[in-house]
């Protein structure tokens, strides 16, 4: 099996007591998502776009493999792979600031379009506006991102603006 953290993530003491007790029983999945617990701006998020970020981070090795569209890599398994939601927590620092996270986002959403038009897609003129507003309300709102207070506003104005952004450069390009 391979177990992936990124350089910014840890396990919570709770999913490290379960890895333990799993590996001691046998692990019986051939995949494992867990939920990532963000850290912005030294507040955990609870809600909307953030949380539970699921990500599948232990898989048997012969079964996965690294995939997904550049920015947002991610594991990719055989069709038939069996796969376990555990509702236990990664723990992610993911901003410092908030300048830290509008310069990922300019950084992501320049990598997004360019893979987009790379394969072929392209857009009108108002799915930029579309799709931003969309992503703030649906983080914001129905994703209840509001309950994390000032954090949850400045994550559902942040994707929005990755959002236009993205869909920007790609009409520009």
């Amino acid at each position: 099996y391979f177990l992936s953290l990124d350089a910014d993530e840890a396990l919570s003491e709770a999913l490290q007591k379960w890895l333990q007790q799993t590996i001691e029983k046998g692990l019986s999945k051939d995949a494992y998502i867990f939920n990532r617990l963000n850290n912005y701006c030294g507040q955990w998020i609870k809600h909307g776009d953030y949380y539970p970020d699921k990500k599948l981070r232990l898989w048997r090795k012969e079964l996965g493999h690294w995939g997904g569209e550049d920015p947002h890599d991610k594991v990719v398994t055989v069709a038939n792979a069996t796969i376990e939601k555990v509702p236990l927590d990664i723990l992610h620092w993911s901003f410092a600031s908030t300048e830290e996270h509008r310069r990922q986002m300019i950084r992501f959403s320049d990598i997004a379009a360019q893979a987009m038009y790379t394969r072929g897609k392209r857009v009108s003129s108002m799915k930029p506006w579309l799709s931003a507003a969309w992503s703030f309300l649906n983080g914001f709102f129905f994703r209840a991102g509001f309950l994390d207070g000032t954090a949850g506003w400045r994550i559902a104005r942040m994707n929005a603006f990755y959002t236009l952004r993205k869909y920007k450069q790609l009409i520009q390009l």
